[in-house]
């Protein structure tokens, strides 16, 4: 009896952290067990069932509790994998994310047809300044779903403040392409909101890389769109000193 109430007790705690399927097997335990005592009394001890019964029931209620504790730690460990890897702002790949992209092409690329593009939010700093922090991250939000939304199946990143880096699988002909569709969304997008997005975007291709891998590849993108940044702050109406 002492027995059956443990194995109760235990069922009672064991319940709340398990799948319906599971109930209803530690159920059907709880029935050959309580049916193998009462077995064994109807008998009047002649046929002796209830020792094995309890044994057995509670050898199987130990294995679903062990595979439960399993699926908590797979989960666990996934759940953590997610928050490393992915930027919590955006939904993008997080800075994490691309340094580990960084080194798994870290070798001689020319022969993988890989086009990068380094991207950079124009005006980020006047939203803020004008409407506000809140408003400012709702912008680097809207801009990654455009970047997200044109480069499918592409590793997009968001690698810190208003800047990004994406890598796509290609040829250079392709990477254009990607380029171009990136234009015609934003322009898609600043026809319906108030909040504009301007971006400045550098591309390479590792064609274009003799030797290295894609941190080399990444530094060429980036430095074209440093050019592409201050030809934007060239233009009178984007001077941030003059807006001062």
């Amino acid at each position: 009896m002492i027995i059956l109430i443990v194995i109760a007790d235990s069922f009672n705690h064991f319940s709340k952290g398990i799948s319906k399927k599971e109930k209803y097997i530690t159920y059907y335990i709880g029935c050959v067990v309580y049916l193998g005592v009462i077995l064994q009394d109807l008998s009047n001890g002649v046929i002796h069932t209830s020792c094995i019964s309890i044994t057995i029931g509670y050898i199987i209620i130990l294995l679903l509790f062990q595979n439960n504790n399993l699926n908590f730690s797979d989960q666990t460990i996934t759940k953590q994998e997610y928050l490393i890897t992915t930027d919590a702002l955006t939904g993008l790949g997080s800075r994490y994310s691309y340094e580990k992209e960084l080194k798994t092409f870290a070798k001689n690329i020319q022969d993988k047809k890989v086009v990068a593009y380094s991207i950079d939010l124009n005006g980020l700093k006047g939203t803020n300044d004008t409407y506000g922090h809140q408003e400012g991250d709702r912008l680097i939000k809207e801009a990654a779903m455009v970047i997200q939304d044109t480069f499918r199946g592409s590793r997009c990143f968001h690698t810190g403040g208003d800047e990004f880096a994406i890598v796509a699988i290609g040829k250079p002909d392709h990477g254009k392409d990607l380029l171009t569709k990136l234009k015609d969304n934003i322009a898609v997008y600043n026809r319906k909101s108030r909040l504009k997005i301007s971006l400045s975007v550098g591309m390479a291709s590792s064609k274009e890389v003799v030797s290295g891998g894609l941190r080399e590849l990444m530094a060429l993108a980036d430095q074209r769109m440093y050019q592409e940044k201050r030809k934007y702050y060239m233009n009178p109406k984007h001077d941030r000193r003059k807006n001062r």
